[in-house]
């Protein structure tokens, strides 16, 4: 592999490693109870499937309707709008100073439910796709279930191990994370310098903070599952986005391009959002 394919695939290597550090770290500190017990309370769970699945995606098709993006770019709004369930959230959250558990239930429950929403959906919006199953719970598997899984093994069995070991994956994780979104930056700057002008910024801006908006107020009374909710709405599901327009429309680069701006905008508004509004009010008496 000559240097220049080397520093292309790297920062995908950064966001599987960070995936897999961070779910079997949370997998380590948190415990099967804590997890699943969030989506017992059956209306904050409707309302961040609504937000999810119903408000994003016509927020999206309003967002096309007067933008008028190319056909590429409006393909991967399309895509990424149906698609919910990042990893990155948790992390988020974390910053935040949220509850980690509500939002890894939520991060799980909206990539479960992407699998099931976009074979059904996507045909409709978009004649002709066919949209694999398979194809997008891979990653969710891989990377997300299985190292979750291990880790929750390792609490139940080894649980000063993990005690010990959860914060320093966590650390670890939290340099993964940055380190990837700052050489997607450098390394696709090129493909970002070519969608100026061309609506496509404005276009992620507008659909991060609505769909910020629509989690944070339909997020109920509890000020730290407000702010995950609306992370958990405002960062989409990049990877079933991809693995659906990859497989159907691979000559559409641009389709692409709107997932890593979308990822660049996503990690621009609430990382520091996190860091800061959230964390003040998830903080405050």
């Amino acid at each position: 592999m000559n240097l220049h394919r080397l520093i292309e695939v790297l920062p995908n290597w950064f966001v599987f490693t960070f995936v897999v550090v961070n779910m079997l770290g949370l997998g380590m500190g948190l415990s099967v109870k804590e997890i699943l017990a969030p989506l017992r309370d059956i209306p904050p769970t409707v309302k961040a499937l609504v937000s999810n699945f119903a408000l994003v995606p016509l927020t999206a098709y309003m967002i096309l309707k007067v933008l008028r993006l190319e056909h590429g770019l409006s393909l991967g709004l399309t895509l990424l709008a149906c698609s919910a369930g990042a990893p990155f959230v948790p992390k988020l959250s974390e910053t935040a100073r949220g509850d980690r558990a509500y939002s890894l239930a939520v991060m799980t429950m909206l990539s479960g439910v992407t699998v099931l929403y976009m074979p059904i959906v996507l045909p409709r919006l978009l004649p002709g796709v066919k949209v694999d199953p398979i194809a997008i719970a891979k990653p969710l598997i891989v990377l997300i279930l299985i190292p979750l899984i291990i880790g929750l093994a390792v609490r139940v069995r080894f649980g000063k191990f993990a005690g010990r070991w959860a914060p320093r994956l966590d650390r670890l994780a939290s340099i993964l994370v940055y380190s990837a979104v700052l050489l997607f930056a450098v390394v696709h700057y090129a493909d970002i310098a070519a969608a100026f002008g061309s609506g496509a910024i404005l276009a992620a801006i507008v659909l991060v903070v609505t769909a910020f908006a629509y989690g944070y107020f339909l997020g109920g009374s509890d000020q730290r599952r407000k702010g995950d909710l609306a992370v958990n709405t405002a960062w989409r599901g990049e990877s079933a986005a991809l693995a659906v327009g990859l497989k159907n429309f691979p000559g559409e680069h641009n389709v692409f391009t709107m997932a890593l701006i979308l990822v660049l905008v996503s990690a621009a508004v609430l990382m520091p959002l996190s860091a800061t509004f959230l964390r003040q009010r998830n903080q405050a008496p």
